[in-house]
């Protein structure tokens, strides 16, 4: 289990530094987007993930703070919902040209 929590751990920090970058690209698209009605799809989507991130850091916040380990293990399962969540859309910006 030790394991698996590393690796989840090492995916997240990669994937967090992801995220600033998607963040400056996501500023970029925001001021693009001021000009138009309606956003972009590459727009919506880093804010998904963007969202989808910061779920993840509360809900392991969270987790860290209950000592049933039932409990802990219920609420790091979310947030490990939530990291898939996260990567299904980062495929998916990668998908789109």
């Amino acid at each position: 289990m030790a394991d698996e929590e590393r690796k989840r751990d090492e995916d997240r920090s990669r994937d967090w530094d992801k995220r600033q970058d998607w963040d400056k690209d996501r500023d970029k698209d925001r001021d693009k987007d001021r000009d138009k009605k309606h956003k972009s799809f590459k727009y919506l989507v880093r804010e998904a993930i963007a969202d989808e991130l910061a779920a993840v850091a509360m809900y392991s916040e969270m987790a860290n703070m209950v000592k049933n380990p039932v409990l802990k293990a219920i609420i790091f399962s979310i947030a490990g919902d939530e990291y898939n969540h996260a990567r299904t859309w980062m495929t998916i910006l990668d998908l789109d040209p």
